[in-house]
Parts: structure tokens; sequence; C-alpha cells
């Protein structure tokens, strides 16, 4: 079975663009960049309460056929949910799949 056949759930990488903001600072802002077919496979999750929040951490790995133009700097949008990638790896260094490991994003 290869990694395509198991790519059934659609996802949006992402990426940062400074705009010049209504003082003349910048701004960041985020433009679509790919949308991609992936595989997305939970790995962990935790809750805590701290400051009066309930604060949520869930870890995440997605796994996209080929070796997109994807890099930590971006993130993923994923059923209306943005995710912070925290590694981009070519497996095997051999352009099969990229495993992205990500972090849902408060």
């Amino acid at each position: 079975m290869s990694v395509a056949s198991l790519a059934n759930k659609s996802i949006t990488v992402q990426r940062s663009t400074d705009t010049a903001g209504a003082f003349g600072g910048k701004a960041e802002s985020w433009a679509n960049h790919l949308k991609l077919q992936a595989r997305v496979q939970p790995i962990s999750g935790s809750e805590n309460f701290r400051y009066n929040r309930d604060l949520e951490a869930v870890l995440v790995n997605m796994y996209v056929p080929g070796a997109p133009d994807v890099t930590h700097k971006d993130r993923v949008q994923f059923r209306s949910k943005t995710y912070k990638i925290i590694a981009v790896m070519n497996t095997d260094e051999v352009d099969v799949f990229l495993k992205i490991v990500c972090e849902l994003q408060q």
C-alpha cells in the first residue's frame, strides 16, 4: 500500500507574508500556499489549566506524498483548525513523502 493511497484528507499549507501596516509598521498575514492530500495521524494530546484558561496541546503527524515546498515557517489548516509546523522531514531523503509534525494552535 502506497503513501498516496492513504492520503485521504485535504489540508492547506499557508505561508506568512509581511505587509506594510497603516502607520509604516509590518503586519503579518497568511496566504494559502498549497492544497495537498495528506494522511493525518494524531500523536498525543493533553490539557492544562493555566491563568484561568484551559490549554490544549495536540500533536499531529501529517504525511504528504512527494516532496512539496513546505517549511517549518509555514502553517497548516485542517478542518477549520490551524496547526503550527514543528518539523518537516523528507523520510529517507528519497522524495517519496514528507512527514510534517504539527501542533494545534490556540
